[in-house]
């Protein structure tokens, strides 16, 4: 019966992971239906982790594996292997934008201290100390203090499973059964506050569990709650449980053992506080109210009974299908097989005095209410402290089981975890331009070069031959007159397409401007033919064929953009400059373009000067002798309009 369970939740997650695809959030496997790149992987995936259900000696064989991995639980090796973890973080950056990663990142680069996660925010500056001196965008320090936070986490999950552990084998399948979840994927530089709150909260469960064992005061266990809120708000809703927890782990007189619990809770938060108003607000707090309180629940006044009630920009949030489907992917993602573990754990013991129990049931109910009743697509981080404390729960509940289910147990979670993890760091080549576009996008409304330009040419790298990718960077070089630097994208985008007028300009005018005005001639040609009625690129054309010593032809592309434009004063202007040049000696025939120029134009003097000189050039008198009295009244309305008003 239990092998025929095992059977049927790994068929339900093999085809959920398959199924459970939208628009805004990949399937389990980075599917967007059939056919993507890793459907061959995920076949073999599957089948493997069906010969590791279905078959007893495989499943303790894997069982058996995971007991003799050398885990570390005990003295400084959590800490070593944290800090491995941490680089591992760092040089596996995900590509993935979830959640208020714009807020995140804009407030930062604005300089905000958020109330809701300022401690978060200190890291960030902190972190953005040694990311700006390895010339690193701003983003780096966000993507920094995650990937730090990251080896933290796994640091204390592995005293966390050796305190909730008696034997060597029940530790490592739970700290293996803690990392081995979607969650983790938040370590991946992830841009948010997600986390240090998990860091922060991993840290609070394992003062909690040497509170319990009687090795820490009460009142330390509230420093680092106290210490959890300011890095996060939503700390905030476990302290009434490890309150709890406190007053009946203390050995001295409970009432004062919960006063000191409070009391150092409440001490890092007053301090906090203060410096906020004081230093981050200068005594003046914002206007804004999300920037003067913050949101310490998540989203601001969601309630129980928020979905059942009409929202504004989208329909009934219990209504939608795809609402369901996103939380599901999320719930896969996220910690499948300690759900499942939690589900029928029953009455057993999580070998924390309830603390799990309790912390877990918070955390699912909060992820519940502000998820449903607010449904922000992919805002799957929001999910990953549920999941993390329902697995801890869940894994301290059934360490005491056999090697097979430790094997299949671990062997289902990583089959869910790794893709995300995989999908997260090498992900579709659409995904990873959106990320460094939406990035981009950040820094430019900002006028923030440092952090526009390597992410506008990481767009342009990830995806060689994205046309949206390389015409910005091509255009945003060429502006700068940053030839070397643009010439790259330049070329590339000509050669990727040939039939693009506008990447053809470019070429042309970046080889004209580095001096090699005969190669730049045929690709202003091919442009010209494209786009024949373009004024701008048939005066580019005739300038290069001016300096290429070919004024027939220029005069005749330099005549055709006057023509096209003729109330631009450059095109007509240049084209009868290039007519009246003593080796063409075509000025006269010049001088009804120049002259409609200067109707459209009637208080131009230097316009009407020239037309004037040009006309007594050419002796025609009449007309020179009526462009002089139009100058004159262009010369009287310009003195009266700079004249100053006697009132």
């Amino acid at each position: 019966m239990r092998t025929i369970a095992l059977v049927g939740f790994t068929f339900a997650v093999a085809v959920a992971s398959i199924l459970a695809a939208t628009d805004q959030t990949k399937a389990l496997w980075g599917l967007d239906g059939f056919g993507d790149r890793r459907a061959i992987e995920m076949l073999i995936a599957t089948a493997l982790l069906l010969l590791v259900v279905t078959v007893p000696a495989i499943g303790r064989f894997a069982g058996r594996a995971i007991a003799a991995l050398p885990l570390p639980t005990r003295g400084i090796g959590p800490f070593v292997l944290g800090a491995v973890a941490a680089v591992a973080c760092w040089m596996l950056p995900g590509h993935d934008l979830v959640g208020d990663w714009g807020l995140v990142l804009g407030r930062f680069l604005d300089g905000v201290y958020y109330p809701s996660n300022l401690g978060a925010n200190v890291l960030f500056r902190i972190a953005a100390f040694a990311t700006g001196a390895a010339d690193l965008p701003p983003d780096a320090a966000i993507r920094a203090t995650s990937a730090a936070c990251g080896g933290v986490f796994v640091a204390y999950a592995l005293r966390i499973a050796g305190r909730l552990a008696t034997t060597a084998r029940e530790a490592r399948f739970i700290a293996l059964m803690t990392i081995a979840t979607g969650a983790t994927a938040v370590f991946f530089g992830h841009i948010e506050v997600y986390a240090p709150l998990l860091a922060a909260f991993a840290i609070v469960i394992d003062t909690a569990l040497l509170a319990h064992a009687g090795r820490v005061r009460p009142g330390t266990l509230g420093l680092v709650v106290g210490v959890a809120i300011c890095i996060h708000g939503l700390a905030a809703l476990f302290a009434p449980i490890l309150a709890w927890h406190a007053w009946r782990s203390a050995a001295t007189p409970r009432t004062r053992a919960v006063a000191l619990f409070a009391a150092l809770l409440a001490l890092p938060i007053v301090l906090a506080a203060v410096g906020l108003w004081a230093i981050a607000w200068n005594f003046t707090p914002p206007t804004e109210p999300a920037l003067r309180y913050g949101t310490f629940l998540g989203a601001a006044g969601q309630t129980p009974w928020t979905p059942l009630l009409p929202q504004d920009g989208y329909r009934y949030a219990l209504g939608t299908a795809d609402h369901w489907i996103q939380r599901l992917n999320v719930l896969l993602r996220i910690a499948p097989v300690g759900l499942a573990l939690a589900l029928i754990a029953g009455r057993r013991s999580d070998r924390s005095g309830g603390l799990l129990r309790a912390c877990a049931a918070v955390a699912v109910v909060w992820t519940a209410v502000h998820n449903v009743s607010y449904p922000v697509d992919r805002d799957w981080d929001l999910f990953a402290l549920a999941g993390l404390l329902v697995t801890w729960f869940g894994a301290a509940v059934f360490a005491g089981a056999d090697a097979r289910v430790h094997g299949v147990c671990i062997a289902v979670a990583l089959y869910c975890a790794v893709p995300w993890w995989l999908t997260a760091v090498d992900p579709l080549p659409e995904r990873a331009v959106a990320y460094h576009r939406g990035l981009a996008r950040i820094y430019q409304a900002r006028n923030h070069a440092a952090g526009f330009e390597p992410h506008l040419v990481a767009s342009a790298h990830v995806r060689p031959n994205d046309h949206e990718s390389l015409a910005d960077a091509s255009t945003y070089f060429l502006s700068r007159e940053r030839w070397v630097e643009a010439e790259p994208f330049v070329t590339r985008a000509a050669a990727a397409y040939p039939n693009d007028g506008a990447f053809a300009s470019k070429l042309a005018i970046l080889r004209y401007r580095r001096g090699r005005v005969a190669d730049a001639l045929g690709p202003m040609k091919t442009a010209v033919a494209m786009t024949p009625d373009n004024a701008s690129l048939r005066h580019s054309y005739g300038q290069m064929l001016r300096r290429a010593q070919q004024p027939a032809a220029a005069l005749e592309q330099l005549a055709r953009a006057a023509d096209l434009a003729p109330t631009a004063r450059p095109y007509t202007i240049d084209y009868f400059a290039l007519a009246s040049d003593p080796l063409v000696n075509r000025g006269r025939e010049a001088l009804p373009r120049l002259a409609r120029l200067a109707e459209h134009r009637p208080d131009d003097v230097d316009l009407l000067r020239r037309l004037r000189d040009a006309y007594r050039r050419h002796g025609l008198l009449d007309e020179a002798g009526r462009a002089e009295g139009r100058l004159i009244e262009a010369r009287r309305r310009a003195a009266t309009q700079a004249k100053p008003d006697p009132r």
